[in-house]
C-alpha cells in the first residue's frame, strides 16, 4: 500500500469499487479526474487549468473567467511567465 498522499480511484466510475477497477493515484491529482476539468495545452504539454494558473502565477479565477469568456488567450499573451518562457498555449 503506498503512503498517506495516495488514494483509491476507480478506472471505470460505472463500475463498482472492486480490486481489479481500482488504482493508487496521488491526492492531488485525483480531482483533475473529474469530468468538468477545463484542460489546456501549454508548450505541447496537457495540464489542467488549474495548474497552468500555477504555473503561470495568475489567479485561478482569474484564468477561468478568462476560459468562460473566450478570452483565455489574452491572459496567457500577457502573461509574464510566458513571456519569459516562450510557451504556446492552446485550449
Amino acid at each position: 500500500m503506498p503512503g498517506e498522499e495516495y488514494s483509491i480511484e476507480r478506472i471505470d466510475i460505472h463500475k463498482d469499487y472492486c480490486p481489479e477497477n481500482c488504482k493508487w493515484i496521488e491526492q492531488k491529482k485525483q480531482p483533475q479526474n473529474r469530468r468538468n476539468t477545463i484542460w489546456v495545452i501549454v508548450d505541447g504539454q496537457k495540464m489542467c487549468l488549474k495548474e497552468a494558473a500555477r504555473c503561470m502565477g495568475v489567479d485561478y479565477s482569474t484564468m477561468h473567467k478568462a476560459y468562460t469568456r473566450g478570452r483565455l488567450e489574452m491572459v496567457i499573451d500577457s502573461n509574464e511567465y510566458l513571456k519569459h518562457h516562450k510557451k504556446e498555449v492552446k485550449t
